[in-house]
């Protein structure tokens, strides 16, 4: 692989084995604790990071989206060494709406450095899904740490800066502010370079044109492909269908689904992160993208329709291998999608 990893981490799946990951690497906290915050709802995850930054002042930084909610969620946990960066606020005023989908804490960059990456939030619904995360420290964890100070400190440049640090070692984004799409090309270079065998496991798939790179490897190079999916939209089936692609749904009564995974069995490398195909995820310019955020709390001319991803790709042949067993706790099953296939209205001229 001609694609930077991270060569030493530990998988740990299941929502509240996430969750408490995730707690504990704030628990651990001493001189610094930064993360980015999809939502902060869990109660004991608001109980370990107002023990950190209020009751211990540990110093820091707390990345989250500039909605009035998300504003509420982190107001009363932020201590007096804690800055608080509303994403979006960097974008051009006539910018679409953008939001973060990431979900991190780095604690400790000076010194015994240690980063959470997940796929799930500090949420309550985080604790009955299948999700993923990946802890691990050294200048892997520094930079976690980085990017979210970046964001906080406004500087356009040190935010691109602390982008290319992350992707220099593995940890890969994609960023309305910068255009960094580096994410979305680290996962298309693992279904690329797959030799073997290749496992894509998404909460959703609404996009072609990753379906046709996924399609591709099937039909030209007889690639044996799994796609496990919850949802996808009706492009999507049709190509992975008509290419002969094995498409697989998670049993009834498994977690659901959330976290995002692909690997190339062959390359012994994996993707996990936010990234679920859509080209929101992807970051592709110029493609209407229908799947917005928003969680229906804002009128719909205020959803937003760009969002900042954070995934990880690992060479570390136990992680790989861990993320094999926890997709086997999925059970999944061979699925005819075609009578529940997501279809997109046609906007209104």
């Amino acid at each position: 692989m001609n694609i930077a990893s991270v060569p030493e981490l530990r998988i740990v799946a299941g929502g509240a084995r996430v969750l408490d990951e995730g707690i504990g690497v704030i628990n651990r906290a001493h001189d610094s604790l930064s993360g980015e915050f999809f939502v902060l709802l869990d109660e004991a995850g608001r109980e370990a990071l107002h023990r950190a930054w209020n009751e211990r002042g540990v110093r820091g930084s707390a990345v989250i989206t500039a909605h009035p909610q998300s504003i509420e969620q982190a107001a009363s946990l932020v201590g007096p060494n804690v800055r608080v960066g509303h994403y979006g606020d960097l974008a051009p005023t006539n910018a679409p709406r953008e939001f973060i989908h990431t979900k991190t804490v780095a604690r400790d960059e000076h010194f015994d450095a240690e980063a959470w990456v997940s796929t799930g939030s500090f949420g309550e619904d985080t604790r009955w899904r299948w999700d993923v995360a990946g802890i691990f420290g050294g200048d892997a964890a520094r930079a976690v740490h980085e990017l979210a100070d970046s964001v906080v400190s406004r500087d356009y440049q040190r935010q691109h800066d602390a982008l290319t640090w992350a992707r220099s070692l593995g940890i890969y984004a994609t960023d309305p502010v910068t255009k960094d799409h580096a994410l979305g090309e680290a996962i298309s270079e693992i279904v690329a370079q797959e030799p073997q065998q290749l496992t894509v496991v998404m909460k959703s798939i609404y996009d072609a044109k990753f379906a046709a790179e996924i399609a591709t490897r099937k039909v030209r190079d007889g690639l044996p492909v799994d796609v496990i999916v919850k949802r996808i939209d009706e492009p999507s089936e049709k190509i992975l269908r008509e290419a002969g692609v094995n498409l697989l749904k998670p049993a009834d009564d498994v977690p659901e689904i959330h976290g995002n995974v692909v690997i190339g069995s062959g390359l012994d490398h994996a993707y996990f992160g936010n990234l679920w195909a859509s080209p929101r995820g992807f970051g592709r310019d110029h493609v209407p993208s229908p799947h917005t955020g928003g969680g229906g709390t804002l009128p719909k001319s205020q959803w937003w329709d760009r969002s900042r991803e954070l995934g990880v790709v690992t060479s570390d042949s136990n992680a790989v291998r861990d993320l094999h067993e926890a997709i086997r706790l999925l059970k999944p099953s061979p699925h005819d999608f075609r009578d529940e296939v997501i279809r997109i209205a046609e906007p209104r001229a």
